[in-house]
C-alpha cells in the first residue's frame, strides 16, 4: 500500500515488479496526488487499485469524499455495491425500469455513496485543475529554491515537472523543528506536522514495534504553507520568516 506523500508518486516500476513476482496486490494511496503523474502516466492508471481524496484541503475538493480508480470490472462492480448498502442496483437504475421498488441486497455494504451536489462540486473542481496545478508547482519551486541553501534543513526529492504539490514539507536536521514551529508562529505562519506515525497512536500501542527511522523522521518533518491562493507576497513571508528563523539562531 504505497503512498504517494505531498503529490511525490512512488517507484511503481519497482513496486508492481514486487507485485508480479511475490503475486502481491497494489493498492495505492493517492490522496495527496490527484493530478500527478509518473513517467507521463498519470496516477490512478498503475496498480490494482488507487484511492482518491476529495477533502476540503485536497488539490480538488469534492467537499468532502473520494474515488477509487481501478481496471478490474468485476471488483468494481463489487466496490459499487458496497459503497450503496449492499444493493445491487443504484436508485436512477431502478427508476428507469418496471417495478422501481425492487432491488436486492447481495453484499454487506456501507453508505459511501458520494451526493450529487458534492460530485457537482468536484466536476466544477475538475475545470480548474491545470492552473490549480500550475500555481502549487510554481510556490514548491520558489520555496526549493529558497530554502535549498540554508543549513539545518533537507528538502524532499521534488519532480516538479509530473508532480501535483499537495503539501510542502521540509526536515529541520539540526534537533530545533519544534523550535522553528513556535517561532513561525510568533510571526503568524501557520505549521503542521504530517504526520505523527500511527504506531504511536494510542489506539495501535499494543500492536506497535519500534520504528526508529520513521521516529526520528517525524520528529524532523515540517509543512509549510502551500495553497492555490497564496499570493506571492504571502510566499515571500514564509521564506522571509524561515530564513529570519535561522540568522537569528546561527
Amino acid at each position: 500500500m504505497p503512498v504517494h506523500y505531498c503529490g511525490n508518486a512512488c517507484d511503481m516500476d519497482a513496486l508492481l515488479a514486487v507485485g508480479r513476482d511475490y503475486d502481491v496486490k497494489i493498492i495505492e494511496d493517492a490522496a495527496h496526488a490527484f493530478g500527478s503523474s509518473y513517467h507521463g502516466r498519470k496516477l490512478g492508471s498503475f496498480g490494482d487499485l488507487t484511492c482518491f481524496s476529495f477533502d476540503p484541503i485536497k488539490n480538488i475538493t469534492c467537499g468532502e469524499g473520494g474515488a477509487v480508480a481501478l481496471s478490474d470490472e468485476k471488483r468494481a462492480q463489487l466496490i459499487r455495491h458496497k459503497r450503496l448498502l449492499g444493493i445491487d442496483r443504484d436508485g436512477w437504475l431502478r427508476h428507469c425500469e418496471q417495478q422501481s421498488w425492487l432491488y436486492d441486497v447481495s453484499t454487506q455494504g456501507y453508505r459511501y455513496h458520494m451526493s450529487n451536489i458534492n460530485a457537482a462540486i468536484g466536476l466544477a473542481q475538475m475545470e480548474k485543475l491545470d492552473g490549480f496545478l500550475q500555481r502549487r508547482r510554481h510556490i514548491a519551486q520558489r520555496y526549493n529554491e529558497a530554502f535549498s541553501g540554508i543549513e539545518g534543513i533537507k528538502l524532499l526529492e521534488w519532480n516538479l515537472e509530473e508532480s501535483c504539490p499537495f503539501a510542502y514539507v521540509v526536515r529541520i536536521v539540526d534537533g530545533r523543528r519544534d523550535d522553528l514551529i513556535d517561532d513561525l508562529k510568533h510571526q503568524q505562519v501557520a505549521t503542521g506536522v504530517n504526520y505523527i506515525p500511527n504506531h504511536l497512536h494510542s489506539h495501535f500501542v499494543a500492536h506497535a514495534s519500534s520504528l526508529p527511522v520513521t521516529e526520528r523522521l517525524w520528529r524532523e518533518i515540517v509543512t509549510l504553507p502551500l495553497y492555490c491562493d497564496m499570493k506571492e507576497t504571502d510566499v515571500s513571508r514564509v521564506i522571509e520568516s524561515v530564513y529570519s528563523f535561522f540568522a537569528r539562531r546561527a
